[in-house]
């Protein structure tokens, strides 16, 4: 077990630029956090001044501390050595439900320049505990955070694999990794097909306006039956699809239902995002580098393919295959920079209503695989289950995060509560998981 002593020794010198996702997200956090959140659940129980000495040993090993940004756009970290006795771990009482205790969290701005975008948190059930970190979503994509929680994991359970170096982080640009010359794009393509996505989103349908002026939200988590997760790859793999492509036309088909829209002549249709992994999409080796490579795409379906689960799921399925093809998720960071550039003009409380003009979509999703990850190793004996939080920021009112693990498949749904109801938001998943639900059960070939 950890002593309480960690590595110190000179941090990383350099500061790297901020991308254009991220400019994006901290011009969000002028009117809301952009908070998201990662939690295990352990088998056990937890020993606070244990999992306190191996959190700042995780921090320092890492390289992690406060936040450094230069008036210029870089950014990196300052090791915070003594002062993390002023950010410990927090014990969240076990009356408090997680699900309440994640949706106060991911409303809670890091106002404290000193403090770092990290902030971990156990919670006891009977036989196990909650593990997890809150953190400022721009500072890190999933992907990085993982790391993080395996590290804190490790240090209690398996210090012989806990790492003993800072974390890498690369210093170039998005442009020079996902740029035409190495995102497997062509700029002339994309041009066009970003102005036909611009003219298209004029026949998609806005989100109402209701309640603009109030960006809470709060969160929802709900856990599966075991084994849907395999019989949709099962008949994904049938019908010729992707586990993917199912998740996203079975928001659009929820969103369509339970997220309340204007309805107008020339607006019928609807839209909904994707957060995409850029890691693998890179020409550049990521293995292990800590950042945000993230990019989206956004599928826009036609009011009568919602009526008709196949054609809907035809619809996504070609829109998303065209994307790979083209590029559209490297060159997603062409329409984020045309995004950044006009928001500088818009005030931050605008925000909301130039994105619900421009890219009106009623729903993101974040969809992760972990079985083969990290925690996958440690479950079930150690690790029973593991959950995310995505936030909406100020494109959608409305973000789920599917995540597979041990088998089974939990989402987790982070929402406006100015818009939609809490029973409103239960409904939405009941019609979603029923989706999954229904097509699992399908094996023929997808037809038009």
């Amino acid at each position: 077990m950890p002593s309480g002593a960690h590595i110190s020794p000179a941090p990383p010198k350099h500061l790297i630029p901020l991308n254009v996702f991220q400019y994006l997200a901290r011009q969000w956090e002028r009117v809301h956090p952009y908070n998201a959140a990662q939690v295990v659940e352990i088998v056990g129980s937890a020993n606070l001044n244990q999992i306190n000495a191996a959190w700042v040993d995780t921090l320092a090993t890492l390289g992690l501390g406060r936040v450094k940004l230069s008036a210029c756009g870089h950014f990196g970290f300052e090791i915070l050595n003594g002062e993390m006795k002023d950010y410990p771990v927090r014990r969240v009482p076990a009356d408090v439900s997680l699900d309440a205790f994640l949706s106060v969290e991911v409303n809670r701005p890091f106002t404290d320049p000193g403090e770092p975008p990290f902030r971990a948190f156990v919670r006891e059930n009977e036989g196990t505990y909650h593990l997890g970190v809150i953190y400022q979503h721009w500072t890190a994509d999933s992907v990085s955070v993982q790391s993080v929680l395996r590290e804190l994991f490790v240090r209690l359970y398996d210090p012989t694999k806990a790492h003993q170096s800072f974390s890498r982080m690369q210093d170039t640009g998005f442009w020079g990794m996902y740029g035409p010359s190495h995102g497997r794009w062509k700029l002339d393509e994309n041009l066009f097909s970003l102005a036909r996505r611009y003219f298209r989103y004029r026949r998609v349908r806005k989100v109402n306006s209701k309640g603009l002026s109030d960006p809470t939200v709060r969160f929802t988590h709900h856990k599966v039956a075991v084994g849907l997760i395999d019989r949709i790859r099962a008949s994904s793999h049938a019908q010729g699809v992707k586990v993917h492509d199912v998740l996203v036309a079975a928001l659009a088909e929820a969103c369509a239902v339970h997220v309340p829209t204007q309805f107008r002549k020339r607006r019928r249709d609807l839209a909904v995002g994707s957060i995409i992994d850029l890691r693998p999409l890179s020409h550049q080796d990521l293995e292990g580098v800590f950042g945000f490579y993230l990019g989206f795409t956004g599928v826009i379906v036609h009011e009568n393919d919602l009526r008709h689960w196949p054609r809907l799921l035809k619809s996504v399925t070609t829109q998303m295959r065209h994307y790979k093809s083209v590029g559209i998720p490297q060159s997603s960071l062409a329409w984020m920079l045309a995004a950044r550039l006009v928001g500088q003009y818009v005030p931050p409380e605008k925000l909301w209503h130039f994105y619900r003009k421009e890219m009106p979509l009623c729903g993101g999703l974040s969809n992760l695989n972990l079985t083969n990850s990290w925690a996958g190793q440690y479950a079930p004996t150690l690790i029973r289950d593991y959950l995310r939080v995505s936030p909406t920021g100020p494109i959608a009112p409305l973000a789920v995060a599917t995540t597979t693990f041990d088998g089974a498949l939990s989402v987790g749904v982070t929402y406006r509560t100015s818009l939609i109801h809490p029973a409103v938001a239960d409904a939405f998943v009941k019609t979603f998981v029923g989706r999954l639900t229904a097509f699992a059960e399908q094996t023929p070939a997808l037809t038009g």
